[in-house]
């Protein structure tokens, strides 16, 4: 008896042992296919497989970390395939997975991880709920990198948003977790983005200033290939300073290194923006040959953009020289290329009003569920009480319950009807809304694209049938064409906005008027305050008509233009140093009463105040809701 004990145990024990020994093997197994993962991180097709065989391996002896870290490999290869779909699949078990082990560390970076996959997928409401939960845990377990990383996310969701002051907020954040831990790489990175960010907001200085500090960082780690757009991107600021010597500083430094890294795409802008401030610089020749550069790498990259703004700029400066044959030849090029720009610049705003349709349909989504689940747990609870108060008195609380019962019936039956009714009036809104724009939108190009273009037509047919080459013609046809492409881009901007801020605005004033040296846009005041497209237009036509007068019939040295906002209204003021007039002696052509009409349009008021010695000043005050 005491002997077959004895081997009972000790086939125990070797079963025991064995198991053991099966268990660390696998285990083992597990911990080689993962480094195998690891080994080609970048070759999703082979990390997919190595990723793959550990999940197996770890389902075998149910090892939780062994799944979760395959899980998270596997997101990680389908993110590089661009499969964000399975990639988000994967980070999500991940997390799950990792949430059962508690383990903080990896909670926040498969919170991460789900929140950049929901980036590149455009899915910004996601990305940022995943983010704020990652950068909870980071700041938690005093991870600054993390932390860095999260705040690097959130700027860059914010700035494809085009919230540039938000974008500003969490590029700081970054760049303070850059500093904290001696990190040069993104220390530079944050530069970067900073700067590039105030570049959106035309604020140009600022820009500069951080654009700066990134090249000067870049300098100190060696990093020049990243060197190359924050060059390219100086260059263009100091071009719109006006300062084309140190313009063309940096953008020949941006030149080398591209040429030294290959990079033929930054090599073409390098090549654009120096063959436009060398134009300004009188040096024509070599901006030929610059332009010619340009082009010749927009060609093999297929670069619709810069060819159309290459040819159109070398046409103007082949005109200047007085080669009106090639002249001509490149604005017919230029001209072919038009439409295609337009439509790919058409193209990205729509692009950009789909993400903001889908983002909108997501929220409504989230908030319908979550108005399920309230309405599903009301019922819980009012079951709970009735199954309650039956127990005391059942009769009582039948006719109790089919009384509201009945009640709330009622009340549902009241509450479709009324949004229903409610669905009615918005949709009836939207289609007035909608319409009222069509009419906008019609009149602004009719009345001044479409005069344009029928001047343009007619002046074209003329040269055609009286077989001459009127140069004056075909430059007055190009000036035309100019103005109309910038009527055109003011047009589609406004179509693209339900409502702009004054700061936007004055930056878009300040692009149309850049050409006119001696004039000056300045807003002041609450400038963040947004108004309606429609009142925009008709600011917008009331500045140009003002100033067109001005140039026209004042013989004005120095106009102002000026936006000063406060809490209830809009004061727009438009100054010169020309020869004034009597009111009671103009004529049609200075179109007073036009943009009277425009500013009553919009409830405003429209003062004129002229002298022959001082000038003449044009006040419009608006009132904002």
């Amino acid at each position: 008896m005491k002997t077959a004990i004895l081997s009972l145990f000790l086939f125990i024990q070797l079963f025991s042992y064995s198991a053991i020994l099966a268990q660390s093997k696998a285990q083992l197994e597990i911990n080689q296919f993962i480094d195998k993962t690891k080994a080609v991180m970048g070759q999703p097709d082979s990390m997919l497989y190595y990723a793959d065989l550990a999940y197996q391996k770890a389902k075998t002896i149910n090892d939780t970390k062994g799944l979760a870290t395959a899980a998270k490999f596997k997101g990680v290869a389908n993110y590089f395939k661009s499969d964000f779909k399975a990639s988000l699949k994967h980070y999500q078990e991940a997390l799950k997975l990792f949430s059962t082990l508690k383990d903080t560390v990896e909670i926040a970076k498969a919170n991460l991880n789900i929140a950049t996959t929901y980036s590149a997928s455009a899915e910004h409401q996601y990305t940022i709920t995943y983010a704020l939960k990652a950068l909870k845990l980071f700041e938690k377990i005093g991870d600054e990198n993390g932390q860095g990383r999260v705040n690097n996310l959130l700027g860059m969701v914010y700035f494809e948003q085009a919230n540039y002051k938000q974008a500003i907020t969490y590029f700081r954040y970054y760049l303070r977790n850059a500093l904290h831990v001696k990190d040069l790489n993104e220390t530079a990175s944050a530069y970067n983005n900073i700067g590039s960010t105030f570049t959106s907001l035309n604020k140009i200085d600022s820009a500069i200033y951080y654009l700066q500090l990134a090249r000067q960082k870049n300098i100190e780690i060696n990093n020049l290939p990243a060197n190359t757009p924050v060059l390219i991107n100086l260059g263009e600021l100091f071009i719109k300073k006006r300062n084309y010597q140190r313009a063309i500083i940096y953008l020949n430094e941006a030149l080398t290194i591209s040429e030294k890294i290959g990079n033929q795409d930054l090599k073409m802008k390098a090549f654009y923006n120096l063959a436009y401030a060398h134009t300004k610089t009188g040096m024509l020749t070599l901006a030929e040959k610059e332009f010619k550069n340009a082009l010749q790498i927009a060609q093999t990259l297929n670069d619709k953009e810069i060819l159309y703004n290459s040819y159109a700029e070398l046409a103007k400066l082949q005109q200047q020289k007085g080669s009106y044959k090639e002249a001509y030849e490149n604005i017919n090029k230029a001209f072919i290329l038009k439409d295609s720009v337009l439509f790919l610049n058409n193209q990205k705003s729509l692009q950009e009003l789909q993400t903001k349709y889908e983002t909108s349909k997501k929220e409504q989504q989230i908030t319908n569920l979550n108005q399920k689940n309230l309405i599903q747990a009301l019922k819980i609870k009012q079951r709970n009480l009735y199954l309650l108060i039956a127990g005391v008195v059942l009769t009582l609380v039948v006719i109790g319950a089919y009384f509201v019962y009945q009640k709330k019936r009622e009340k549902e039956k009241q509450l479709i009807l009324k949004a229903r009714l409610e669905k009615q009036i918005l949709a009836e809104q939207a289609r007035q809304k909608m319409q009222s724009e069509k009419v906008r939108i019609s009149r602004e190009l009719h009345d001044h694209i479409g005069s344009y273009l029928t001047f343009i037509n007619n002046a074209m047919t003329g040269m055609v049938e009286n077989k001459t080459q009127d140069y004056d013609k075909i430059n007055q046809v190009q000036q035309l064409t100019t103005e109309t492409i910038k009527e055109l881009r003011k047009t589609v901007w406004l179509i693209n906005k339900e409502a702009v801020s004054v700061e936007e605005l004055a930056i878009k004033l300040r692009d149309f008027f850049k050409s006119i040296s001696f004039l000056t846009v300045i807003d002041e005041g609450q400038t963040d305050k947004i108004i309606d497209a429609t009142k925009a237009t008709e600011i917008f036509r009331i500045v140009q008509e003002a100033v067109n007068n001005a140039l026209k019939h004042s013989q004005a040295s120095l106009i102002d233009v000026k936006l000063e906002v406060s809490d209830k209204q809009l004061n727009i003021m438009i100054t010169d140093n020309g020869k004034g007039f009597k009111e009671a002696d103009i004529t049609a052509g200075f179109g007073l009463d036009n943009m009277k009409n425009r500013a009553a349009n919009i409830g405003g008021v429209l003062h004129i105040t002229s002298d022959f010695h001082t000038g003449t000043n044009i006040n419009v005050i608006i009132k904002l809701s």
